[in-house]
C-alpha cells in the first residue's frame, strides 16, 4: 500500500520503466462486446480519463500461493471512444457508428487473481493465470452520437438508454467484466514479466 501511494503521483504520465502506461488518459486500442444474443458492439481508440485518481480500498496478497485480493475505487472516470453497435439490448434497437462519451462516478471494483511462480533465467517470476472481477459501475451517463441519421431520434434514444442504464449494465455485466479482466491482466502481466519476484517483493 505504501508503494502504491509512493508511485501514484507518477501514474498520470505513466512509468515506462515499469511497463505502466499513462493513466490519464489510459489508451486502449480496442474492446468488443458480444452477448451472443443478437447484440454486439465494438469500441476503438478508447481513452479513459482520471484513472490515476484511483483509491486502493484493500490489498491482500498470499505470495506463497500467489493469490491477490484487491479492492479499488474510482471517484470519477470519463471514457471516450469510437463505437460501432448493432442489435437489441432490453427493448432498445441500436445500430450506428460514431463517437461515444461516458461519465462514471463512484466506481468500485474487486479484483481476485491466482497465479504461479515460474523460473526464468535463474530467477523467479510471477505469472497471473486467472483474474476475477466484481464491479459496481454506479449509474453512468452515456452519449452515443450519430446513432441514427435523424438527430431527434438519436437524442431520444440516448435519453432512453440513460433512463435504463442500470438495467442495461446488468444485462451486459458478464461481457463488460470479461473486457475489464483482459485489460487488467494485460497491465499486470507487463510488470510481472519484466521484474522478478525478488525485485517486486524484496522483503518477502
Amino acid at each position: 500500500m505504501r508503494a502504491v501511494d509512493a508511485i501514484k503521483p507518477h501514474l498520470k504520465k505513466g512509468i515506462p520503466e515499469l511497463g505502466i502506461p499513462s493513466l490519464d488518459p489510459l489508451i486502449i486500442p480496442y474492446a468488443g462486446l458480444d452477448t451472443g444474443r443478437n447484440f454486439n458492439a465494438s469500441f476503438k481508440n478508447i481513452e479513459i480519463f482520471n484513472a490515476d485518481e484511483f483509491i486502493v480500498d484493500k490489498f491482500q496478497a498470499d505470495l506463497d500461493k500467489v493469490h491477490l485480493d484487491i479492492g479499488v475505487s474510482f471517484p470519477r472516470l470519463r471514457i471516450k471512444s469510437q463505437y460501432s453497435v448493432n442489435g437489441r439490448i432490453l427493448f432498445i434497437e441500436l445500430k450506428g457508428t460514431g463517437p461515444a462519451d461516458g461519465n462514471f462516478t463512484n466506481v468500485h471494483a474487486s479484483l481476485m487473481g491466482n497465479g504461479k511462480k515460474i523460473e526464468k533465467k535463474g530467477q523467479t517470476y510471477l505469472e497471473i493465470e486467472d483474474i476475477k472481477v466484481e464491479a459496481n459501475y454506479g449509474k453512468p451517463v452515456f452519449l452515443f452520437a450519430e446513432l441514427f441519421d435523424n438527430q431527434e431520434v438519436t437524442d431520444q434514444t440516448n435519453k432512453i438508454i440513460n433512463e435504463n442504464i442500470e438495467e442495461i449494465i446488468k444485462e451486459l455485466e458478464p461481457v463488460v467484466n470479461k473486457v475489464v479482466i483482459q485489460i487488467v491482466q494485460s497491465l499486470v502481466s507487463r510488470v510481472f514479466s519484466k521484474y522478478s519476484f525478488d525485485e517486486l517483493f524484496p522483503s518477502a
